[in-house]
């Protein structure tokens, strides 16, 4: 049964005796303890020490009294077990916990309460209040917050601390279902990690991405010439889902060699799959899950949605493989690259594995940086007149970009930067600190976890001035560089492979939509993005209820001339009037979600 929180477990033993049992044993008790006061500890049930008793067995007490045994509901650790474990840490500066049981947990569970907070909002509240090392509980595990830059150098830097498996594992299996397996992202053991990715950087050199810029061009062509068929400055877009479909596209050719054909509709399947895992992946943050009726249906569908990605993957490795060995001229990608790593191997699961990560973790996280991207763009009017007037300038109404046209695209750069500043997709990563540690005059005991975030130290007023303006200017060229503060693909030698490939490929998608159609969002929407309840989220999504209207674009000078009245008819009704849209982001918090209904749809406008 449950009692104030606790997992009570009673165990009767030998309840059949008598007041004729030779040994004397009666229910009361034996001789030797009858008139006692019971063996006990004051426990509080609410989490701190009160007046509640709770019974501990003797060990030669008599067998007719019952055993007590408190349990966590958590894999069964004792209670006792749980203070012993956080004691090695009350030291450490941290918020007060609201149960003794669940530790810091309720405080992730009413994180959306308050204008749609995320968890990562808490964790910046508690740096801010607690200092740059702060202690989280949840049950009987701690794991450490550190932000400050001299820390984020030292151990995101150095190959001596390994990723914690303990917290990658939500990622290595899904429900039971191997998904990133022991692929690149979710690898912990650094030797097995670098021998995958001394061999994987070949696909990402120079000379490849170079290569890729044709199909950087030909995907993000295709995006603009759908959205310009719907560019009527009325009918709403989900700008979200495009984005999604576009780099799903070009990651499916350029990583792969296959067509996915995700913009014109086909593949719906594989689209569809790939959202069950995400949401999958969200769900299974819930330990209890698995036991809850009503989540037996998404775990099914989870579950299926897994071993038909890694059928795909099995396909599409199998055909690239049949080619190598027909000794056709395959291109030097991802994919070939993938097989050159596992050449030799017992099984193709840790192929698979790469195969699985690089889909879901190359496609995902720039959608997200683009819808991003553009939202802002929306509500900043000032930064987007200027943004559209370095895209005139540099590529006017050129259709192919090369490498030159993005390395003079400066501004863009900036613009992209800044999103990635405030909306970081991928908003922290975990290393194992294996030996007590002295960090920011703390001492820190071995074996613990210890989480480092872009999101908390890139909005925290001590290392960026007004941290929630969104201000592209502070990553300008005489700007101060940010030091191991502002890590979106992290740092050091485990910093994410694809980072110059991602930045490609938004670049390029960015700087079409600005060529060639303008976007604002829906009247009807509030700037505001909800998050789901009692879910602790990992990666971050832009808004559920995002639309934007799509106009068509009147072309370099007439726009230019346009930009020009507006700002000398302060006050206008035009979609962009001529003063600085004011955003205040105390109030408006911008919320992180796992959850696929998350998109800025928009309305946009085609130029010539």
């Amino acid at each position: 049964m449950w009692t104030g929180g606790l997992a009570v477990r009673v165990v009767e033993e030998n309840l059949k005796a008598s007041s004729g049992d030779k040994g004397g044993h009666q229910m009361g008790g034996s001789r030797a303890t009858r008139g006692r006061p019971p063996l006990g500890l004051p426990l509080g049930l609410g989490g701190s020490f009160g007046s509640s008793r709770v019974l501990f067995a003797r060990r030669h007490r008599p067998p007719c009294v019952p055993r007590v045994l408190f349990t966590c509901p958590v894999k069964g650790t004792p209670v006792l077990e749980v203070h012993r474990a956080r004691s090695r840490y009350e030291h450490i500066p941290g918020p007060p916990r609201p149960s003794f049981l669940l530790g810091h947990l309720p405080y992730f569970w009413k994180k959306d309460e308050v204008c749609g907070r995320v968890l990562q909002d808490v964790f910046l509240d508690w740096a801010k209040k607690y200092g740059p090392v702060v202690r989280v509980n949840v049950f009987h595990k701690t794991s450490v917050i550190v932000t400050s830059p001299e820390s984020v150098k030292k151990f995101l830097m150095s190959t001596k601390y390994n990723k914690d498996s303990k917290m990658y594992h939500a990622i290595q299996t899904v429900f039971g279902e191997r998904l990133f397996g022991q692929g690149l992202v979710s690898e912990c053991d650094y030797e097995r990690w670098h021998k995958q990715r001394r061999i994987m950087d070949l696909a990402f050199s120079r000379s490849s991405l170079v290569g890729l810029m044709g199909t950087f061009n030909e995907k993000a062509e295709q995006l603009v010439e759908i959205l310009e068929a719907q560019a009527d400055g009325q009918t709403p877009v989900s700008m979200q889902d495009m984005l999604t479909c576009a780099t799903m596209d070009i990651l499916a050719k350029a990583a792969f060699g296959m067509e996915t054909s995700m913009l014109l509709g086909a593949q719906k399947p594989l689209s569809r799959k790939v959202k069950l895992i995400l949401e999958g992946i969200s769900a299974s943050r819930n330990t209890l899950a698995k036991f809850m009726p009503g989540k037996w249906k998404q775990l099914r569908e989870t579950r299926e949605s897994v071993r038909f990605l890694r059928q795909v993957g099995k396909e599409w490795v199998q055909r690239r493989r049949e080619a190598l060995q027909r000794g056709e001229d395959v291109p030097a990608d991802i994919l070939t690259q993938i097989l050159k790593a596992e050449e030799g191997a017992q099984d193709d699961e840790i192929l698979l594995d790469n195969f699985v990560t690089f889909f879901i973790a190359g496609h995902e996280t720039s959608a997200n940086h683009l819808a991003f991207t553009v939202m802002e763009l929306s509500r900043q009017p000032e930064i987007l007149a200027r943004l559209q007037a370095e895209v005139d300038e540099v590529i006017g109404s050129k259709r192919h970009l090369d490498c030159e046209d993005l390395g003079r695209l400066q501004y863009l750069s900036q613009v992209l930067k800044e999103s990635l500043r405030l909306y970081p997709p991928a908003w922290g990563t975990f290393r194992l600190l294996e030996e007590e540690t002295l960090i920011d005059g703390v001492r820190v005991p071995g074996n613990t976890p210890l989480l480092f975030s872009t999101y908390v130290m890139g909005r925290m007023d001590t290392y960026f001035e007004d941290p929630l303006t969104f201000n592209p200017d502070r990553f300008g060229p005489k700007a101060p560089k940010p030091k191991f503060t502002y890590f979106p693909f992290s740092l050091g030698p485990r910093s994410c492979i694809g980072q110059q490939f991602a930045q490609m490929e938004v670049k390029v998608v960015m700087a079409k939509l600005l060529q060639r159609l303008e976007f604002r969002l829906c009247s009807s929407q509030k700037g505001r993005m909800v998050a789901p309840r009692r879910s602790a989220r990992i990666r971050v999504r832009p808004p559920a209820v995002w639309t934007m209207p799509l106009r068509r674009s009147e072309g370099p000078e007439v726009r230019r001339a346009r930009h020009s009245r507006r700002r000398q008819t302060a006050g206008s009704d035009g979609p962009f009037p001529a003063r600085r849209l004011s955003v205040n982001l105390d109030k408006v918090r911008w919320v992180y979600t796992l959850t696929l209904r998350t998109l800025p749809a928009c309305p946009l406008t085609e130029r010539p």
